[in-house]
């Protein structure tokens, strides 16, 4: 903790300081987690409705209003891998059943009205 300690303090919390910290996490044998990328967009249905679209890995996942029921949620999983791996929650409380097959939101148009990327 010292050594990173003496390189934020010498070259401050910039991207130039990221090189040396790596080095020194990797000299005490011990590695960094790997994420998975976060991708979002907002893209709109054929009928104007709004659809957030959510890749992170093998899974993507599709939200959208329902008039008068709330929130869809549809989840696809790339492979079995990614299937497995899923974890579902409902206010912090797992969903125990989640190999629940749904119909896919309205066809998108190609391009997205609003986009934004988060977790790179």
């Amino acid at each position: 903790m010292d050594t990173i300690h003496a390189v934020l303090t010498r070259l401050g919390a910039t991207p130039d300081a990221l090189p040396g910290i790596a080095d020194i996490v990797r000299a005490t044998g011990r590695l960094f987690p790997q994420t998975t990328p976060v991708d979002v967009e907002v893209l709109e249905s054929q009928d104007g409705q709004q659809i957030a679209y959510v890749q992170a890995g093998d899974v993507e996942i599709f939200v959208s209003p329902e008039p008068g029921a709330g929130v869809h949620c549809d989840f696809h999983t790339r492979n079995d891998r990614s299937r497995e791996l899923l974890q579902l929650a409902i206010d912090g409380r797992p969903v125990s059943e989640t190999h629940q097959t749904f119909a896919s939101p309205a066809a998108c148009t190609d391009s997205p009205r609003e986009s934004s990327r988060t977790g790179r």
